[in-house]
């Protein structure tokens, strides 16, 4: 349950950041190598302060920092330490990436571009047959995907997430949920709830994730404006994803900032 938690979270997460193009100079003889980088790292601490971390900061290199207090009882216990780096390599694009989700792999060869007859060989990666039966996020072979740390960014930030101040060794109360349509009667494992109204402020937008950086900036823009605060954690709503269509011209997300 714990590892579909994170799982998920995660994986929603990673979408999000790798439509925001991190790639790193290596020339540029500065930290950070580029300025494009700062537009995860504002993100990343909107979303810390979302989740209640308020004093995540980004500094003037591009180091997000964010810290969770010790529960109460274990203040001098050992501290422990997440670090994922924003940047991309320069060896290949990292802008308008097209990311696939390939549920349930079943070792074959991987069709990434039909158009460019792009096609990942399973054959030349032989690791590959230890991931059958998993889901594997793709790109369409003509960029990166960024999971390279991007996918260690989304892992803190999951964790965060489902850290809180009551520490317990057994018996953990925990809920993975999921948006449904409609009325169901409750089963032994799964339970129907209707949560409690939160204010929002959205943009629901179509098209590729390489839009969702300038939505973010919009939808933070526009509560500033207004006189609101972050409150809840930041969501999205995918109306349409990479689950029901492979052309990120037909993807619809519903950007989401929970406010007060």
């Amino acid at each position: 349950m714990l590892l579909g938690y994170f799982t998920e979270e995660a994986y929603e997460r990673l979408l999000n950041y790798v439509a925001v193009d991190t790639t790193s100079d290596p020339v540029s003889g500065k930290a950070p190598s580029s300025d494009c980088q700062f537009a995860l790292a504002k993100m990343l601490v909107e979303e810390f302060k979302g989740l209640g971390v308020e004093n995540a900061e980004v500094d003037e290199k591009c180091y997000v920092y964010a810290s969770i207090p010790a529960t109460e009882g274990y203040e001098n216990s050992k501290r422990l330490g997440f670090i994922a780096h924003m940047d991309t390599a320069p060896e290949f694009s990292g802008w308008d990436i097209k990311p696939q989700i390939i549920e349930n792999y079943d070792g074959k060869d991987i069709l990434l571009n039909e158009e460019l007859n792009i096609v990942f060989q399973a054959a030349e990666n032989p690791e590959m047959q230890e991931l059958i039966g998993k889901t594997l996020i793709v790109t369409d072979g003509t960029t990166l995907l960024g999971a390279d740390d991007k996918a260690g960014v989304a892992e803190i930030l999951a964790a965060a997430e489902f850290l809180d101040k009551e520490y317990k060794e057994e018996n953990v109360d925990m809920m993975a949920w999921k948006t449904v349509k409609g009325s169901y009667p409750d089963t032994e494992h799964v339970k129907f709830r209707t949560l409690p109204e939160v204010t929002v402020a959205s943009c629901t937008y179509q098209g590729s994730y390489t839009q969702i950086t300038d939505v973010y900036a919009a939808v933070i823009a526009w509560t500033e404006a207004n006189g609101y605060e972050p409150a809840e954690p930041m969501f999205n709503i995918y109306h349409v994803s990479p689950h029901e269509t492979q052309n990120p011209n037909e993807y619809i997300t519903e950007v989401c900032y929970a406010v007060k």
